[in-house]
């Protein structure tokens, strides 16, 4: 009889979800959009979320900043016809201020989902992965060492 076993072993890098608590998790993606679901899963990339969530703030402050100067000239304008056309500039440029901070404020939400997503989904892996167990034994009938491999249904 050949006596040669060949096991092939594979692993998966498993963070232990208890490591960071989610006001943790919540608290780095509030500072830095997609970094707590990056501490959860390190292939994930956060940066680029990130400077999308501050490139929205930044234009939507811009935005607002120069709508309140074409507000500052449409109180100044003397014709009605300045006053109309920085009046609609003004409201456009209030619209587009707002477009922006929500889709700011979707990154954030997103990004919040995200973690517990994630986290969930670590929760089912390890938990599926901890229906297995491994026990070394020893046959003394046989005289050989032995391994049980169970599954816990």
């Amino acid at each position: 009889m050949d006596e040669t076993i060949k096991i092939q072993l594979s692993a998966d890098k498993v963070v232990n979800t208890n490591y960071y608590s989610t006001p943790k998790l919540i608290l780095a993606s509030t500072l830095l959009p997609g970094k707590g679901v990056n501490m959860l899963d390190r292939s994930k990339n956060y940066i680029g979320w990130t400077g999308i969530g501050y490139g929205l703030i930044g234009v939507s402050v811009l935005y607002s900043l120069s709508s309140s100067k074409v507000y500052n000239n449409y109180t100044t304008a003397i014709t009605s016809t300045d006053r109309d056309t920085y009046f609609n500039k003004y409201k456009t440029q209030k619209t587009i201020a707002g477009v922006f901070a929500f889709s700011a404020l979707g990154i954030w939400g997103i990004n919040y989902a995200r973690i517990f997503l994630t986290k969930n989904s670590i929760l089912k892996k390890q938990n599926s992965l901890s229906n297995w167990n491994l026990y070394p034994s020893y046959n003394p009938f046989s005289n050989s060492n032995m391994l049980t491999i169970s599954f816990k249904f």
